[in-house]
């Protein structure tokens, strides 16, 4: 992003500029009070014509794919994926939607998925894919509560690990969590937050 106008500090300089007297720059009264106002006019006309348009056109709510004061903010969506580690299998869904907030590095992803049906050769731990953006490698593996439904084990929360492009679903004491362990009807929601390359 450009730098931010700067206001031309000259133009309210316009009292120093003047004689004690009107009469010693040869001006009339009004001319020596316009003297006056010159400075406060200049400073009023740069804040409405040029600061706060700069400054709502760089409001984080208009951002997109975006640069704000150097903070890159991206938003968007992706599609979570319930899969086997070793054997992926294909889940058949009712919901399948996640979206994405992405600020520099950090990325913050939302989810909801509902099973209509799982795939009978889906094997080892379960784990999300699709994720938008591979986690760092120097990022240290994260823990993040999520909420889930007609599950037959207690799903503490999804474990996203350094370099990799998923995440785990984990019992307690970071236990996986395999495809025995969810019925038909199997459903998840949740938020995780991770640090990408």
């Amino acid at each position: 992003m450009a730098d931010m106008t700067r206001f031309d500090l000259d133009k309210v300089n316009v009292i120093g500029k003047l004689g004690t007297t009107p009469q010693e720059r040869g001006l009339t009264t009004q001319q020596f009070k316009d003297k006056f106002d010159e400075g406060p006019i200049a400073l009023g006309k740069f804040v409405n014509e040029t600061l706060i348009p700069e400054v709502e056109a760089h409001k984080a709510e208009n951002v997109t794919v975006k640069e704000v004061h150097g903070l890159k903010i991206e938003t968007g969506t992706w599609t979570p994926v319930l899969e086997g580690y070793t054997t992926g299998g294909t889940q058949t869904y009712s919901k399948q939607f996640g979206r994405y907030t992405k600020e520099n590095k950090k990325v913050t992803l939302v989810f909801n998925l509902a099973l209509t049906a799982k795939d009978p050769v889906t094997t080892d731990a379960l784990v999300i894919r699709g994720i938008p953006f591979v986690v760092d490698s120097a990022f240290l593996s994260y823990k993040s509560p999520v909420v889930l439904t007609n599950t037959v084990a207690s799903i503490e929360n999804a474990h996203i690990y350094n370099g990799l492009s998923f995440f785990a679903l984990m019992k307690e004491n970071s236990v996986n969590i395999g495809p025995s362990e969810i019925n038909n009807t199997f459903s998840i929601s949740g938020e995780i937050t991770y640090y990408t390359v």
